[in-house]
């Protein structure tokens, strides 16, 4: 069990590194500088583990990509009950302080369980020839504000080499409060793209192609995010440069240039978080926009 720490803990990040190094004898990288503005979690992986073969762009194949940076340490305490299934069947405290807030965020191994879950939805049945092994993922647990400005659990199947950052990420998303509807694995939706987007949901993997091609999305390799996507639209355009606009629905959110709630945009914290952490935002494309999209390639 892998997990994050703040607050108080953060002050012990010297004595905690020693003890790992003698009780572990393992080898790690430096953490990312903190925002000194906000409190910040430990890293905790002690592994990162390339995907395998450089995956390719996703959906607009001339969006760059960035090599994560993210430091690493163990954590072994024990953590709360995964989130799979309905968010409401695991409650959490109405308040929370952010020494209490931060152990709701970590990540592990993919459970034998959760394995069988998505197989055959998220990830295919037939693993013969698959780039990613269930080894490269990890079941990646946080909390959320929805958009009634409650707290809520959220979970995530990410690969291993970003889930430092995402944990990261997502915990000072919290700590400001930034509404994100809901974080549910796609297998929730069938491992269908649309109606996960349809739904608004904020997601991660998904083994699947780029749409309307045959290479890998970046989102199979759990290297890629999609934030708020009904308010943060896909947006391609056919040869007379007439607009395409996924999921349904998110028409009305297609002009950037328009005021309205959850748009992620240059001076949106999300993206400047994600930016920091080296990811590249799909809505700086040149020949399609993807404003909910970040993504990484190792």
């Amino acid at each position: 069990m892998e997990k994050i720490y703040g607050g108080k803990a953060i002050r012990l990040l010297g004595v905690s590194i020693a003890l790992c190094l003698l009780t572990w004898g393992c080898s790690r990288q430096p953490a990312p500088s903190p925002d000194p503005s906000l409190p910040r979690p430990l890293p905790v992986d002690t592994q990162t583990p390339s995907p395998g073969s450089e995956p390719s762009g996703e959906k607009d194949p001339s969006g760059d990509a960035q090599t994560s940076t993210g430091g690493e340490s163990p954590g072994k305490e024990n953590a709360p009950e995964g989130t799979f299934g309905p968010q409401d069947a695991y409650p959490i405290p109405e308040t929370l302080s952010s020494e209490e807030a931060v152990e709701y965020f970590y990540y592990e191994p993919l459970s034998q369980e959760l394995k069988d879950a998505i197989t055959g939805v998220s990830y295919p049945a037939d693993a013969a020839d698959l780039i990613v092994t269930y080894e490269d993922l990890v079941h990646l647990h946080i909390l959320h504000y929805d958009f009634e400005g409650k707290p809520a659990r959220g979970e995530l199947i990410c690969n291993r080499a970003i889930a430092q950052d995402l944990a990261e990420i997502f915990y000072e998303l919290y700590q400001n409060a930034y509404p994100i509807e809901k974080v549910r694995l796609i297998d929730a939706y069938g491992g269908n793209d649309e109606l996960s987007m349809e739904d608004n949901n904020t997601s991660c993997f998904n083994y699947r192609v780029v749409e309307g091609t045959s290479h890998l999305s970046n989102h199979a390799y759990g290297l890629a995010v999609d934030i708020n996507p009904l308010y943060n639209p896909y947006i391609t355009y056919d040869k007379d440069h007439n607009p395409h606009v996924s999921p349904a629905g998110g028409e009305a959110y297609a002009d950037r240039s328009a005021d309205f709630p959850y748009k992620i945009d240059r001076e949106d914290l999300c993206y400047q978080l994600f930016t920091r952490h080296g990811f590249t935002w799909g809505g700086s494309w040149h020949s399609s926009q993807d404003y909910q999209h970040f993504q990484m390639t190792p």
